[in-house]
């Protein structure tokens, strides 16, 4: 009889919309100064999710001061500019492959 699974929810730094935690996209802050997409949801450290929306990702990163703050990591804001262009293409690429499943780098 185990217990039921519950379903994980998230909120989006973009949008601010509560989502399943399936759904987002979950990163976390290194301390070696980078950011590094978490696919299978199981990095040490702490994390933000974002949708894998184009216009999400845009409100996620317009303040790197926002992101430093949530992740209570101090990373340049080229370096988190560079991974908000990462997951813009990333997105772009999923999208333009329907049904195929991709994974993140």
């Amino acid at each position: 009889w185990g217990k039921p699974l519950r379903d994980v929810i998230r909120t989006c730094i973009g949008c601010r919309g509560k989502f399943s935690q399936k759904t987002l996209i979950r990163f976390v802050g290194q301390k070696h100064k980078t950011l590094q997409i978490d696919n299978q949801k199981k990095l040490p450290g702490r994390a933000a999710y974002v949708c894998p929306s184009q216009l999400c990702i845009q409100k996620a990163f317009k303040s790197p001061r926002r992101i430093n703050s949530l992740l209570r990591v101090q990373l340049t804001s080229v370096v988190i500019e560079r991974f908000e262009e990462v997951l813009l293409e990333w997105t772009e690429k999923s999208a333009s492959t329907t049904g195929k499943k991709e994974e993140l780098p």
